[in-house]
């Protein structure tokens, strides 16, 4: 350490905020940066175990007998009687099922795990091959935590089998396919209230949760339509999409459940709100819309494309404006000048998420 410091109250503000996110993608970036900082100095130690006890970090190796390997950890977690947990990151992107492994896998290098899983009380196939439960305690564990983020496998995961807190992240990048429906569900006692769905690819969607009150939906491709996408949470007050696609329809913003309070949509392309007939949405609009916010994030494309872009918003934004000037809704458009995850971030920790 240099001879001359700062004081320790301004360093450790400085430390917070460089501290990455308890965010999905940066989760894994936030427990690396806390170890090293934990060594850098003895005054610091401190304060970044404490924040490294706010999460429980497992993920799966094809080396773990079995799931072995995070009962022990949950049993060691177990005894520290004063800890606090604040979200649990399961990471199962390297999980195989024994016959399953000639999966359309994004990574064709992974080898399937030898693993005996009904042996192992924590995995097993469901019925008719209807997708990886959760049994035990992996099943339970979640629960103890307020945030549940996930890395799912290439296979379906039937994630009503676990005991889902408030929040809840699923992340099905390791899948290269595009599933018929996920039909992911809750069920009406779960606590799930928050749903950030990543990557998800999909021709259906009957995703349910009864009580669940902020959607967003992160570079997802669903082949279906936002009206059914929001009939499925009747109590839906947050909705953000970023860099989805789903299919379009004039009728889908005027069918948004009349519990929405505030829209989100981030998308490098301004058409996203030429889809719609705003006309008819500013007539049937939900009575509780506060604002609506379009983003227009940066796009790997030559100035003169750019410039043409920021043309085509500038004109939809002034029709939307002028269509949602009477309503009560307040419309904001941006152009963003930061990058996708500092953008789609900086929205998520605004939304509590």
């Amino acid at each position: 350490m240099p001879a001359f410091r700062l004081p320790l109250e301004l360093e450790l503000h400085i430390l917070d905020l460089a501290t990455p996110h308890r965010l999905l993608p940066s989760l894994k970036r936030r427990v690396k940066f806390l170890r090293k900082i934990a060594l850098v100095h003895r005054s610091f130690t401190a304060w970044a175990q404490a924040r490294l006890r706010e999460q429980f970090v497992f993920t799966y190796r094809t080396s773990d007998p079995q799931l072995l390997a995070f009962e022990r950890r949950r049993q060691q977690a177990e005894l520290l009687t004063d800890w606090k947990p604040e979200c649990f990151l399961l990471d199962l992107r390297n999980f195989f099922y024994a016959d399953e492994y000639d999966c359309n896998c994004t990574k064709s290098s992974r080898r399937p795990s030898t693993d005996s899983l009904p042996r192992a009380g924590l995995l097993h196939m469901g019925a008719d091959n209807g997708g990886l439960e959760a049994t035990g305690n992996l099943a339970a564990w979640p629960a103890r935590f307020a945030r549940f983020l996930v890395y799912l496998t290439h296979l379906l995961v039937r994630v009503c089998t676990f005991d889902c807190p408030p929040i809840v992240d699923l992340d099905d990048s390791s899948c290269g396919i595009t599933w018929e429906d996920p039909a992911w569900g809750f069920g009406q006692t779960s606590q799930a209230s928050a749903l950030t769905l990543r990557h998800l690819a999909c021709s259906d969607f009957s995703i349910s949760a009864p009580h669940l009150t902020q959607l967003v939906l992160v570079q997802c491709e669903i082949h279906t339509s936002l009206t059914r996408i929001c009939k499925r949470f009747p109590e839906l007050a947050d909705l953000f999409s970023f860099r989805t696609d789903f299919n379009s329809g004039d009728d889908d913003l005027a069918a948004l459940p009349q519990s929405l309070r505030q829209v989100v949509i981030a998308s490098t392309s301004a058409d996203a709100l030429e889809d719609y007939e705003w006309t008819t949405f500013a007539k049937r609009m939900p009575r509780t819309l506060q604002t609506f916010t379009f983003t227009l994030l940066q796009a790997d494309v030559d100035p003169d494309e750019d410039s043409a872009r920021a043309a085509v918003a500038t004109q939809h934004v002034a029709r939307l404006e002028q269509t949602l000037h009477n309503t009560g809704t307040r419309f904001t458009c941006r152009i963003a000048t930061n990058s996708d995850e500092e953008e789609l971030a900086t929205v998520m920790l605004a939304l509590g998420l």
